[in-house]
């Protein structure tokens, strides 16, 4: 699903959620400035939230999207990442930030 350049300001909270299926979801080239982690189908694989205003990344995401494989948010308003939330995605092997690109690896602990 894709809303790239709708000039979208805001997303309500659960607007996502009833897309049960949904695997990849751009919302890219917007105005958003932040989002929360209950807008989205746990079952989600992409996310791509590329040239908005984004400050941060809720703390909790990772809780809420646990199969999430890649995620896209180039070109936002993020300062800094902190490396211990992107641990906490069981599935994510890809990140893209700021223009450059990071493949994660992680090993599960049994």
């Amino acid at each position: 699903m894709f809303f790239v350049n709708t000039k979208t300001l805001r997303i309500e909270p659960n607007a996502f959620k009833e897309f049960k299926n949904l695997e990849s979801l751009s919302i890219s080239k917007n105005d958003i400035k932040s989002i929360e982690s209950n807008m989205f189908p746990e079952n989600l694989l992409q996310l791509i939230l590329n040239d908005n205003k984004l400050k941060s990344l809720p703390s909790d995401l990772s809780n809420a999207l646990p199969k999430l494989n890649n995620l896209y948010v180039e070109n936002n308003l993020i300062a800094s990442f902190s490396e211990a939330p992107f641990g906490k995605f069981p599935e994510l092997t890809y990140i893209h930030i700021g223009g450059k690109s990071y493949l994660l690896f992680f090993s599960k602990s049994k």
